[in-house]
């Protein structure tokens, strides 16, 4: 799952009861005329688990059209890992995002079946081209991280899925959703008008839980490219951050890291051809804590059928201060530092205590167990997310986090990909390492930030399939991971615990919070009685306020 997106509300779900050729979200009709669609949507989210009939162990190429286009529109870049080998493509003018993600063949395990996430920013807009970022995972085959661009203005309406070869195979399952709205903050959504603009710093309210940045941008800067920044707490000072970043430029993969930049990406300017824009999605972790230094994750590209490459990165981003995070913005690296019409940015505050969320105490935590038998998950849930923020008192700089499903470190495999100063690497392993974070030799109050996604957590019939990005500027280390537990079980227990084996605790002030992505229409939680209302007494959640008294949560 794409890191630090806001709640989404469910559309419809499609699962294969035979081998199909090809799967179109929405089944019938269009996306902003489906009967679940909330007014008022503005980013398109597409979910997805597939294998297909391809008589192969090897992986295989997913390809994704929007609208029934299959005009030759489409421009891609990738970055990827496989085995021990960083990889990148770039793509121009195709008739589909071609190898957008990719999928296993039919002669794998029975059970394996490959995760996708696709994020479409702003996707009824209809004044510039359409802009997608997209994560996906072979279990230990491949990961993909991957920017796309459509040259068409036109509104969204649905979104096709085909396999390279053959058909989908019987049990693959495809969900479409949207961004839920309701927790877009106050004057978070900005959209430049009438003349290029600068976004005005987006207070932020005093909550638990992540900021999310979806943004759709050109800068008025006179070249290609331009770098993209951001400000917390309105500190344009570059002194006061550091980064770390992975991305892939053409067919290259690279790295970097810079001790006083805050730059989490890049989008297009003005030297690039008319109508091109940069998605992109900004997560702030644990951005009211107070305590220690807040951290960003970031994801990212640009794409421009003028120049003979794109670029597709990843960016990790700490601030050198324990406040609190106020405000944020995103800004133009470039004089005149202002965005070109028909940019957005859109800043949406996510609270996280929707199944548990757990604050490590003074004494620190060898390990964190989430129990799902102990916990309330509504039935429509399908996905899991755990997003953490945190540091081991082992005395090195970094450390790796295992993970326990089940209370079994057997049966998983992995790919990442990583950025580590300026090397790009790969790996492959058949260990249960998924993530790192910093340790108690690096600078003060930094905590590593990261997210896993357990896809598809309680069937019985797959492979449990978990996509992890993580990052610390602390040893300068950021990873894309794909990774595969080779069981059909429902997962039960989730725990974390420092690799090594020694006794080494998470730190006061790390945090784990566990939440659910489902198919959930309206909203979850129990009010006056009534589990997963949607409605109480006709008022939809974000316009409830008190009902008799009762709090919305």
């Amino acid at each position: 799952m794409l890191p630090g997106l806001p709640p989404l509300v469910h559309l419809e779900t499609v699962t294969l009861g035979s081998d199909t050729s090809a799967v179109t979200l929405p089944a019938s009709g269009t996306i902003a005329g489906h009967a679940n669609f909330p007014a008022g949507s503005k980013h398109v989210v597409c979910i997805w688990q597939t294998r297909s009939t391809t008589a192969t162990t090897s992986d295989q190429g997913t390809n994704v059209t929007v609208n029934g286009d299959t005009g030759a529109k489409y421009d891609l870049q990738r970055l990827d890992g496989a085995g021990s080998s960083p990889a990148a493509f770039s793509e121009q003018g195709t008739t589909s995002w071609s190898n957008l993600a990719a999928h296993t063949g039919d002669n794998q395990d029975a059970g394996f079946f490959s995760p996708t996430s696709l994020l479409i920013p702003h996707a009824f807009g209809t004044d510039n081209f359409t802009g997608a970022i997209s994560v996906n995972g072979i279990g230990e085959q491949r990961t993909r991280f991957g920017m796309g661009q459509w040259e068409d203005t036109a509104a969204i309406t649905s979104v096709t899925i085909t396999p390279s070869s053959d058909n989908w195979k019987a049990g693959s399952t495809f969900s479409l959703y949207v961004v839920d709205e309701e927790y877009l903050v106050s004057s978070g959504e900005q959209i430049i008008t009438g003349s290029a603009a600068a976004f005005s710093d987006v207070s932020v309210p005093s909550q638990v839980g992540d900021i999310s940045i979806i943004s759709y941008l050109r800068s008025s800067s006179t070249g290609v490219n331009e770098a993209l920044m951001i400000d917390l707490n309105a500190d344009a000072n570059n002194a006061n951050y550091s980064r770390q970043y992975l991305y892939g430029a053409a067919s290259s993969a690279a790295a970097g890291n810079d001790t006083t930049d805050r730059q989490i990406g890049g989008t297009m300017a003005t030297g690039a051809d008319a109508n091109h824009f940069s998605p992109a999605l900004t997560t702030v972790n644990a951005f009211n804590y107070g305590a220690n230094d807040p951290h960003v994750l970031a994801l990212g590209g640009n794409r421009s059928v003028s120049v003979s490459d794109g670029i597709a990165i990843i960016g990790s981003v700490r601030r050198n201060n324990v406040e609190a995070v106020t405000s944020v913005n995103l800004t133009a690296n470039t004089s005149p530092n202002t965005w070109e019409i028909g940019s957005g940015m859109w800043v949406y505050a996510v609270p996280k205590i929707l199944l548990q969320r757990q604050e490590i105490g003074a004494g620190g935590a060898t390990s964190v167990t989430f129990t799902l038998g102990d916990l309330t998950i509504p039935t429509t849930v399908k996905h899991l997310r755990l997003n953490y923020y945190a540091r081991s008192d082992r005395s090195y700089t970094a450390t790796n986090l295992d993970i326990k499903l089940n209370s079994s470190a057997a049966d998983f495999d992995r790919q990442d990909v990583t950025g580590s100063a300026s090397s790009p690497s790969a790996a492959q392993a058949a260990d249960n390492l998924i993530g790192e974070i910093p340790a108690d030799s690096a600078t003060a109050n930094e905590f590593g930030g990261g997210t896993i996604l357990f896809a598809d957590y309680s069937s019985t019939s797959k492979h449990k399939h978990l996509l992890n990005l993580s990052g610390h500027t602390g040893s300068n280390v950021l990873t894309s991971r794909s990774m595969r537990w080779a069981q059909t079980a429902a997962i039960a227990t989730i725990v974390l615990k420092d690799t090594y084996d020694t006794g080494a605790k998470f730190l006061q002030g790390s945090i784990f919070e566990l939440e659910g992505i489902g198919d959930i229409l309206g909203w979850s939680g129990t009010v006056m009685g009534i589990d997963d209302p949607g409605k109480v007494m006709g008022v939809e959640k974000a316009n409830i306020g008190k009902v008799m008294g009762v709090e919305s949560s």
